[in-house]
């Protein structure tokens, strides 16, 4: 534990300690949180344990998992490949990855940057397909799936919609123009420069990673439960980290050693949409105000781990807060800045995240809706393919409900009728359209998340893109 670097400002040390005191329980998961002001450590200090099997308590060089924390990184490599000379911001990206299928209108980096591609997001698809939530993924798996696509959520450059498939495309783009991966990469010109020996692009799942944090959920009877990630993508996620190695990303904000100042005013400026309409997103970094000040941030959420960094530019004020279970990280950092900048007063505890599904995108469920007039459910029943994601689903009406059933779900989902040809569901289904012909058969499925529209599962007779599956598809719509 580092002391209080000021005297002056211990009992700040003890209000900061007392928001995460409930943490200090034994057999508890907890966080770290590191505060940084004027390029130097203020308070790094652990909560609770990172390990119940073992237990090892937390602290500022616990190595924790940051999920979407790691895409400012990439984006900060992808200013350093910009500035070489090797990247076009405003190039098309299929200059760098010929592989993306050509979807009519151009995509840029900087669309990958600023989440305005257009492009569906690889959790959401990966989990229409049937991989779940802890299932193993690689870098190739996300590739692969990008070149199957065969339409776009909205025209690149028109829209903002948060999309990790982006960031993974970017940590590809470092590999293609520099030739190193991205690992490798971030640890020469990033990491190694700014002393962060502990912090690295995970992408080998069957890597060893000494002082790792294991990441817990409470179950519906109280206990916990280990919360397993399995994966080795990197861009969009795939960072770890400690509070200690963040003081030197903070630092490099204040006193750049990777890059200069001109590059940090770039790195923290905000995007925009191609028709000039001004985003509160940038390179990874997102315009916020925090109990009163304005700051660039960015969260993270994967399995139980939460995480967030944060710059304060008129203060010089960094926080970092990383946990290996579901913390509510903006609630937290609001009341380590109020305590930190004698903000207004705000409640002094921290608290869980709310209970919301447990998944990469962190979906919410669907809006209730007025029940709509009778649907003829038993056309609907068959099996439907997307050859896009490999996948099938079938279609069965049981006791008057509809059902969707996939070799790869754990369980069966209702698609709870909203409209005429219109349902809702639970995630990943969430919306589901019926796709009819001329004749007013249903041939698809369109089913729309928040940051997957319209994946389409024709009815595998009529899928021109795939083999079929079973001859009874359309059986019922003949």
């Amino acid at each position: 534990m580092l002391v209080w670097a000021d005297a002056a400002n211990a009992p700040k040390q003890v209000a900061v300690d007392a928001l995460f005191a409930d943490y200090q329980r034994p057999g508890s998961p907890g966080l770290a949180v590191g505060i940084y002001r004027d390029g130097r450590t203020v308070y790094a200090h652990g909560y609770g344990l990172a390990d119940l099997e073992n237990p090892v308590a937390i602290s500022a060089d616990t190595v924790f998992y940051a999920a979407s924390v790691s895409k400012q990184f990439v984006a900060f490599a992808i200013l350093l490949l910009t500035r070489d000379g090797k990247i076009d911001l405003d190039a098309d990206i299929r200059t760098y990855l010929p592989y993306v299928p050509d979807f009519g209108d151009r995509i840029t980096v900087r669309h990958l940057i600023h989440h305005t591609s257009g492009l569906r997001d690889q959790w959401s698809l990966f989990e229409l397909g049937g991989i779940q939530d802890g299932s193993r993924t690689h870098q190739r798996q996300v590739v692969n799936m990008v070149k199957r696509q065969r339409a776009l959520n909205a025209r690149p450059g028109t829209e903002y919609n948060y999309c990790n498939t982006g960031y993974t495309l970017l940590a590809e783009i470092v590999h293609a123009v520099s030739g190193r991966t991205l690992r490798e990469f971030t640890t020469e010109r990033i990491f190694t420069p700014l002393q962060m020996r502990s912090t690295f692009f995970y992408d080998d799942a069957s890597e060893l990673v000494p002082r790792r944090a294991r990441s817990y959920e409470k179950d519906a009877a109280g206990r916990w439960r280990a919360k397993i990630l399995a994966g080795d993508t990197v861009g969009g996620t795939g960072l770890y980290i400690t509070a200690n190695d963040f003081a030197r990303w903070a630092a490099n904000f204040s006193r750049p050693v990777v890059g200069d100042a001109a590059l940090i005013e770039q790195f923290i400026g905000m995007g925009s949409l191609d028709d000039g309409t001004p985003l509160d997103y940038g390179f990874a970094l997102e315009r916020k105000s925090v109990a009163g000040h304005a700051a660039v941030l960015h969260t993270g959420v994967h399995g139980a781990f939460r995480g967030v960094f944060a710059y304060f530019p008129a203060e010089q004020l960094s926080v970092a807060i990383l946990a290996n279970t579901a913390i509510e990280t903006m609630r937290a950092l609001e009341r380590v800045v109020t305590i930190m900048l004698d903000a207004k007063s705000v409640e002094s505890a921290a608290a869980p995240a709310k209970t919301q599904p447990q998944t990469r995108s962190n979906a919410s469920e669907p809006e209730p809706v007025p029940a709509p007039a009778t649907v003829n459910l038993s056309e609907l029943v068959g099996d439907y393919r997307s050859s896009e994601l490999d996948a099938t689903y079938t279609l069965s009406v049981e006791n008057g409900e509809l059902l969707v059933d996939s070799i790869w779900f754990e369980r069966r989902f209702v698609l709870r009728p909203t409209m005429p040809d219109g349902f809702a569901s639970d995630w990943p289904l969430q919306t589901v359209r019926i796709e009819r012909d001329a004749a007013g058969k249903p041939r698809a499925l369109l089913i729309s998340t928040a940051r997957a529209k319209n994946v389409r599962f024709a009815r595998s007779c009529d899928d021109a893109g795939g083999p079929e599956v079973s001859s009874r598809s359309c059986s019922t719509a003949r």
